[in-house]
Parts: structure tokens; C-alpha cells; sequence
């Protein structure tokens, strides 16, 4: 069953989403003095939605998942447990609106909220979201399932660990496989069954289309891994060289392994600041500059791991007992 083909065609799909599961069920909102709305839910791997009669839609991008719990709530003259979920909502937009979905993390002036939902399966429900949004696995995990698994099993996971997703044709060439389905036992039978009674939850799931963060490609028809914890990098000092170039100062500095995305950059007066912020690394540099410079007028390129800011000198100032007019 395509259950892609249920959601509504105003929504919209990215090409590397798709749903997982679908309900009918009641929604009821912390920002809404309305009660409870009827309306039928989509999980996909990006976003939790609800589509209501009145051809509103409630969404959550799965990232801005902070907590997932239940709860008892009145709900139709009865009290019934119910999925509780708290996320990040920027106060300039309404979720409840019907808007084009963008997967972006872009900060902006945030509040916390709650949305309350009353499905059937309902454990179901709330073990999928947060496998999906919540879930982390590290190493120490990792190696507790492969302690309770056999020998091939332990070759699966420990490439999987390594290289977060895979297709059948690479788990099969791990061990001498009698065929694709002895992978598929492997993976439905032995490890997820294991790491749910170790761990409380799965952590191998296939997915149709997923884009890879790290290197920006979609990749189709694999299994994943979920929840994967990188650890953390510890960055040394950056090193950068300042040039004066009459008009401009420019500061030229290395990021080994940098996404552009991952880099912000700020001026205040005398200092660079620039911060680095990706899934496994957070660090933050502040340089100082000659003279004053004039903080909105700046050009930041990024290519083969070379960062260039150029950053306009502020007129009227000495530099080396020189006056720049």
C-alpha cells in the first residue's frame, strides 16, 4: 500500500519524504482555546501532520520534537490516555496555518507549545515519533545489542555503525549470505527485536529515499541506522591570516570538514566572530581586527574548506598612526 498517495495533494511531499503511518484521531492545541478537532494524522520522516476537515492542517518538522509523553485527558465525555507532545514554534507563525512546509532550522523568536493527540495504536504511535525525532544511539549502545547477537549479526551492525545506511547488495557481501532474505531475517528477527528488548526501541529502519546531511545526496532503497550519536569533535584553535587590502581588511581562514550551512559569521566594532555549529561539533572564534570596520558591509565565500571574509574598513579612523578618510 502507497500510503503516500493518502495525504492530501496541497501538502506536498519532498522528494526524499514519505509517509511511515497513517490515523484518524482528535487533535487538541495548547495555542488554540478550541477543544478537540477531528482529523486524520500522517507521520512521514520529516514532519508529523494532521489534516483537518476544514482544510486547515496542524504540522510539526520532527526536529522541533522536545518531548513525548502520555497523558489522561477528557476527551468526548471520557477520560482516555492520549500522546502529549511538546515542540519549538516561532511566535510570528501560526502552525495551524496552511502553509508551504520548509524543513528549515532557521532560529527565530521561539516558544514552547503543546499538541495532544487521541489516536488508536497509541503506543505504536508514540514508539514511532520517537524513534523519528527523539532517539539516540551511541557506541555504548551500539555494543550492548552486538553482546546479545550472533556473529553475522555483529558484522551488520558494526558496518552499519560505521557508515550509517546500506543497501541489501552491501550487508549481503559482509558474509557468505545465502540471499537477500537471510540479510532481511538478520536485520527484522535478530537485531531490531534485540536492540527493542535492550534498548527499549529499533535501530535499523529502511527507507524509500533519505538524504545523507554529511555529504548532501539523497540515498534510496537502504537501511539506516537511527538515532545515530556522533561523537563529539573536539576543534583546536583556528588558525586565520589578516590582510590589508586599503578599503578592505581580509581574513582568510581553514575549516577542515565545514559545511558552509554550519558556519555563521558576526562583526561588532574590532571583532570576528565566527561560529561553527554542525551535529557533532560546536565552536565558536572571536578575531580581532586592526581597526573598526563597518559591520553590515562584509563578503563571506566558502570553497574547498577556505573561508574568505572581506570586511569594508570604517572611514575616520587611524591605523598605524595613518588616517583613513
Amino acid at each position: 500500500m502507497n500510503r503516500n498517495k493518502e495525504l492530501p495533494p496541497f501538502l506536498g511531499l519532498n522528494n526524499d519524504e514519505e509517509v511511515i503511518m497513517s490515523s484518524s484521531g482528535l487533535l487538541k492545541e495548547s495555542t488554540s482555546r478550541s477543544g478537540w478537532k477531528p482529523g486524520r494524522f500522517f507521520l512521514t520522516n520529516e514532519r508529523l501532520i494532521s489534516y483537518q476537515p476544514t482544510n486547515k492542517t496542524f504540522q510539526i518538522p520532527l526536529h522541533n520534537i522536545t518531548g513525548i509523553s502520555t497523558e489522561k485527558k477528557p476527551v468526548v465525555l471520557r477520560t482516555k490516555e492520549v500522546l502529549c507532545l511538546t515542540y519549538q514554534s516561532r511566535r510570528t507563525e501560526s502552525i495551524s496555518k496552511m502553509l508551504p512546509y520548509s524543513n528549515s532550522k532557521e532560529a527565530g523568536d521561539i516558544k514552547i507549545c503543546k499538541a495532544w493527540i487521541a489516536v488508536n495504536n497509541l503506543e505504536t504511535w508514540k514508539k514511532r515519533i520517537y524513534e523519528k525525532s527523539l532517539l539516540t544511539v551511541d557506541e555504548g549502545g551500539i555494543n550492548k545489542v552486538m553482546m546479545e547477537v550472533d556473529r553475522e549479526s555483529q558484522k551488520i551492525l558494526f558496518y552499519m555503525w560505521q557508515k550509517k545506511h546500506a543497501n541489501i547488495d552491501e550487508l549481503s557481501s559482509l558474509y557468505d549470505a545465502s540471499n537477500h532474505m537471510n540479510i532481511l531475517f538478520k536485520i527484522r528477527e535478530v537485531i531490531n527485536p534485540t536492540a527493542e528488548r535492550v534498548l527499549g526501541y529499533s535501530i535499523l529502519s529502511f527507507e524509500q529515499a533519505k538524504k545523507d546531511e554529511e555529504t548532501g545526496k539523497i540515498v534510496t532503497f537502504s537501511w539506516w541506522i537511527l538515532g545515530r550519536k556522533e561523537p563529539e569533535v573536539k576543534r583546536e584553535k583556528l588558525i586565520f591570516d589578516i590582510f590589508d587590502e586599503g578599503d578592505y581588511f581580509a581574513v582568510i581562514a581553514e575549516l577542515s570538514g565545514v559545511r558552509e550551512e554550519d558556519i555563521s559569521i558576526e562583526v561588532r566594532k574590532q571583532k570576528l566572530h565566527v561560529s561553527i555549529s554542525s551535529q557533532n561539533s560546536n565552536h565558536e572564534e572571536e578575531i580581532f581586527l586592526p581597526a573598526e570596520v563597518e559591520e553590515k558591509n562584509l563578503i563571506k565565500r566558502y570553497k574547498n574548506n577556505i573561508l574568505e571574509v572581506r570586511i569594508k574598513k570604517r572611514r575616520g579612523i587611524k591605523i598605524n598612526n595613518e588616517w583613513i578618510l
